[in-house]
């Protein structure tokens, strides 16, 4: 055999330096069909290069062959000793693609099946496999399945889940066959490489002191999730009961919010010194934990959280009016009672870290590290989160004061990352 030109490869139709005797390698894993077709590019038949594979294609100068980059062909001279591969004649073909070839965890993508020859109503039935692949690695879409064909194609979609394990790089591997036990296998097979988010630069930041604040997003991050606490409302004017409480803050959270690793955003804590300042990321639309006004409890936005409790009255000549509790993950924070009222609640259990307010006592805080324990009565703070009882200032973070001109207690707010993956009220909020 002599080679009359140099090697090409069949990713697309190609005839080869118009050679008339064609030498084919398939050096992929997979077994690839080749399609020939003639200069006006209609079909002439298909013939399957097996893996590791030499054969030999006789072909008309200006035939067109096309398969896959990983068949090797090369224009080679006639040779008596030449065995020839035949081309099936009007055969049925089907080839695989997708949408991506790499997707990260969370991203999705669409497998589309192509055929010529094949009849409408045709069912052909699909896998997806692969070292470590299963269910669970989909939040929507099976690992195997079927489609009928329509005007020659069929399609069909899936979405990787952000599982927050890590695990590492995968490939999932797809395979189309004629029957239902998946035994005859037709067409070529395709691959794609899933990225694991959880390997991703990972970590947080916490602002804890009142005032305005530029955060830089680190290299390699694009998302983040922030949670933010406003602070309570300082008691409303004189001493043992002629005063009324402050109102608890609000607290918000917000998930996967997209960021420019090198670009600076805006934070800002509210103090907890004066009725109705915030505490927010970028802009008080993006995810705020509000300020607690008067006895009125903060509002908060975002994907979640809990409004403030309120404040109470003080009972005249008897005691101070109970503060507010911080809003908590999935619920309100308690309302504030007064003295004669036995220190009771109110209000139903702030869920998921909700601070309480208690009779003639500051309001509960809240905590930070994400959902956990709500506070019980007599200004217990949720999981994380400081008592109110007689300190000098509500519970930290968000409690509202108590009726003796104590303060509220001073917001807060945190950053965590990838926001793809570590996501309030209790997708991986601890400190990483």
């Amino acid at each position: 055999m002599k080679v009359l030109s140099a090697e090409t490869n069949l990713a697309s139709a190609t005839n080869v330096s118009y050679a008339p005797v064609v030498r084919l390698f398939n050096s992929g894993a997979s077994n690839i069909l080749v399609t020939q077709k003639d200069y006006l590019g209609t079909n002439e038949g298909t013939f399957m290069v097996m893996s590791g594979d030499v054969v030999y294609c006789e072909k008309y100068y200006t035939d067109t062959l096309e398969g896959a980059a990983d068949i090797k062909a090369t224009k080679v001279a006639y040779s008596s000793m030449m065995r020839f591969v035949g081309a099936s004649v009007a055969g049925p073909t089907y080839t695989y693609s997708v949408s991506a070839t790499n997707v990260d965890e969370g991203g999705s993508f669409t497998t589309t099946v192509t055929t010529t020859n094949v009849d409408d109503n045709t069912t052909l039935y699909w896998s997806l496999s692969g070292t470590g692949i299963t269910s669970g690695d989909f939040s929507s879409g099976a690992l195997t399945g079927s489609g009928t064909i329509s005007n020659n194609t069929f399609n069909f979609s899936h979405t990787l889940a952000n599982d927050g394990s890590v695990e590492g790089s995968e490939t999932v591997t797809l395979k189309l066959f004629t029957d239902s036990g998946r035994n005859t296998q037709v067409g070529n097979e395709v691959t794609v490489e899933i990225a694991d988010t959880s390997t991703l630069v990972t970590g947080q930041q916490a602002f804890t002191t009142a005032g305005s604040f530029s955060w830089t997003a680190p290299a390699g991050v694009t998302s983040v999730s922030v949670v933010a606490v406003g602070g309570g409302a300082p008691a409303t004017g004189g001493g043992a009961g002629n005063g009324q409480g402050g109102g608890g803050g609000g607290l918000g959270y917000k998930n996967n919010i997209s960021v420019t690793a090198g670009q600076t955003y805006t934070v800002v804590v509210d103090a907890g010194t004066s009725d109705g300042g915030n505490s927010y990321f970028i802009n008080t639309s993006t995810v705020r934990g509000g300020g607690a006004s008067g006895t009125s409890g903060g509002s908060y936005a975002g994907d979640g959280g809990g409004n403030g409790g309120s404040a109470s009255s003080g009972v005249p000549g008897v005691a101070e009016g109970g503060g507010g509790g911080a809003g908590g993950y999935s619920g309100n924070g308690g309302n504030g009672m007064p003295y004669n009222s036995g220190y009771q609640d109110n209000n139903s259990a702030g869920s998921g870290g909700g601070g309480h307010g208690g009779g003639g006592l500051m309001g509960g805080g809240v905590g930070i590290l994400g959902e956990g324990a709500s506070g019980s009565s007599n200004a217990q703070g949720g999981s994380g989160g400081e008592n109110g009882g007689n300190n000098n200032t509500g519970g930290k973070y968000g409690g509202g004061g108590r009726a003796d001109n104590t303060a509220g207690a001073v917001g807060a707010l945190r950053i965590i990352w990838p926001g793809s993956v570590r996501q309030f009220p209790s997708t991986r909020t601890a400190d990483e």
